[in-house]
């Protein structure tokens, strides 16, 4: 699960949604101590505009464990070129 899905927003949410639904979130989790760690954890990082870009490039970097990466085309090697005389 990643912050965006912790906070309940999608990958485009205003930093206004973004606030809304973590206010929400503690209010629904507000006795259970853990979800509200990290529900903080999950604003403090997607709250900050330049933790939020670093995270948004993280996440385009490095796929979750359960994601498949991209498939690599196998294209054939570069010709020898032959060496001048």
């Amino acid at each position: 699960m990643d912050h965006y899905e912790c906070l309940g927003v999608g990958r485009t949410a205003s930093p206004h949604q973004i606030n809304a639904s973590a206010r929400l979130a503690l209010w629904r989790n507000g006795t259970n101590a853990w979800e509200s760690r990290r529900i903080m954890a999950a604003w403090f990082i997607v709250g900050d505009p330049n933790r939020r870009f670093d995270y948004d490039f993280w996440l385009l970097c490095n796929p979750a464990p359960g994601e498949q990466y991209l498939p690599v085309e196998l294209k054939p090697s570069p010709q020898q070129v032959p060496e001048a005389d």
